[in-house]
């Protein structure tokens, strides 16, 4: 699938998504399921061991005809786990018998060979890993198990996609239950699997992030932790820093909410799952149905129709009012709101003008 980056080093990356479909593409994530054989500290989705999970005969009678008409060349399947979910295979393989590239984002603790084995006929799908530290103490403290030997079991199946040449990316929240120099051998271990990108985002107040916010790197650590990264950037391996202290004040990166269909287990397509996560947050000052475009399972449902008439709760022209950097694409909405801010309001996290 041919991609469009959202992420640009000319900015300071503000949206979490890192890419989106060229268009007339479009991309897609599916939750497949809400639950989680792990519980950990920043998930947006606050997921444990229950929840919802998807009918897979609404995946292949409802949603797969709406991914056609819509020109949907990508799926990222997330959770929950989707290895939790009981036919993950069967999605996958309906997705990429319909020439529909996908992505299964996993906590890389129920992958096996045999399940890699089954896909060994089809060479468009990859994995995006999460991995919050290098050792059992850190990685596994914030993800609510320590074990050591389920971290091995990580360890060796992200090995394992990398001999298979299917890892894509290692999705990184610096925390303090890590170091600096864990996370540069963590990039070390990303390259020598052939990752294609580590991308690092800051623990972010959505979903159980709320509560555990204290964990996250401050400032000086995340810059350390950039500066000292950065030497592994190469056309082997892209470093991704998203919402980064912006210490150069720079122009703040582009949303793309409504590029990218979001559909939760029971059907509801977000305007932008990041601003649904966020409006749940105590003291939001907004419903979550104000970013729903509709629910794939109704009867005609149009996911183009729905988008059309959508309206954003404010005019692009009310945001940052008095501001006359014309460069600057005014942030992450979903950023704001977890911080019980209005949409209108700076991205002040990130914002140029907070770093004077």
């Amino acid at each position: 699938m041919n991609e469009k980056k959202v992420y640009s080093e000319e900015y300071c990356a503000a949206c979490y998504f890192r890419t989106v479909a060229e268009y007339p593409k479009k991309k897609c994530l599916i939750q497949l399921t809400e639950k989680c054989n792990l519980r950990c500290e920043h998930c947006f989705v606050s997921a444990n061991g229950n929840g919802q999970e998807m009918d897979f005969v609404k995946i292949r009678d409802n949603i797969l005809p709406q991914l056609l008409k819509s020109n949907v060349s990508k799926v990222t399947l997330t959770g929950g786990e989707p290895f939790v979910y009981p036919q993950l295979l069967n999605v996958i393989e309906l997705l990429l018998k319909n020439n529909i590239t996908v992505s299964i984002c996993t906590n890389a603790t129920l992958i096996t060979e045999s399940f890699l084995d089954c896909l060994k006929g089809y060479n468009n799908y990859h994995f995006n890993v999460s991995l919050d530290g290098f050792s059992p103490s850190s990685h596994g403290k914030f993800r609510g198990n320590d074990n050591i030997k389920l971290y091995n079991t990580i360890i060796n199946n992200i090995k394992l996609l990398g001999d298979r040449r299917v890892l894509n990316g290692i999705l990184v929240t610096p925390n303090v239950y890590s170091s600096v120099q864990e996370y540069i051998q963590l990039c070390e271990f990303a390259k020598m699997c052939h990752a294609k990108y580590v991308l690092m985002n800051p623990l972010s107040q959505l979903g159980r992030g709320e509560k555990s916010f204290n964990l996250a790197f401050d400032n000086h650590q995340m810059n350390e932790l950039k500066q000292a990264t950065q030497k592994f950037n190469d056309e082997n391996m892209e470093m991704v820093y998203i919402r980064f202290p912006n210490n150069m004040k720079k122009p703040l990166s582009e949303c793309v909410a409504g590029k990218i269909m979001y559909i939760f287990t029971n059907g509801d397509i977000a305007f932008c799952p990041y601003m649904v996560f966020a409006s749940k947050n105590e003291g939001s000052l907004y419903d979550t149905n104000e970013f729903i475009l509709g629910n794939i399972f109704e009867q005609n449902f149009d996911w183009e129709k729905s988008l059309n008439n959508y309206t954003f709760p404010v005019r692009y022209n009310e945001v940052c009012i008095g501001c006359d950097n014309q460069e600057c694409k005014k942030g992450c909405y979903a950023a704001k709101m977890s911080r019980n801010a209005g949409l209108a309001e700076r991205d002040r996290d990130i914002c140029p003008l907070e770093y004077r």
